[in-house]
């Protein structure tokens, strides 16, 4: 049930911050609406990296792109995200409490 409201959430979430991100742009509501439609929690998803407790055994995932152009980033206190800023990778550090918005 807690993952079903969290999915729910998110997207309500996503759905805000584009509209906003348009309305921002003089883009009006029912172009957003009929361009995007609204953002369905079927596509949604939700990552989940577990700290590994052997350092030797530790790797990350290589550089990439987040899919969709709108990721909301939940880090645990752990980190270990990185973003690449002026051609070096900067890390992000975990601030409880606070999402990451990414837009691309």
């Amino acid at each position: 049930a807690d993952i079903i409201k969290y999915f729910s959430l998110a997207g309500a979430l996503s759905n805000r911050i584009v509209t906003l991100l348009f309305r921002g742009l003089m883009v009006d509501d029912e172009e957003v609406e009929r361009v995007f439609g609204s953002i369905d929690p079927a596509r949604l998803r939700i990552n989940h990296y577990p700290a590994c407790p052997i350092a030797d055994l530790t790797y990350g995932l290589p550089p990439h792109k987040d899919y969709g152009g709108l990721a909301i980033l939940h880090q645990d206190d752990v980190g270990g995200l990185e973003i690449l800023k002026d051609g070096h990778w900067v890390a992000v550090e975990p601030e409880k409490g606070c999402l990451i918005v990414n837009i691309d």
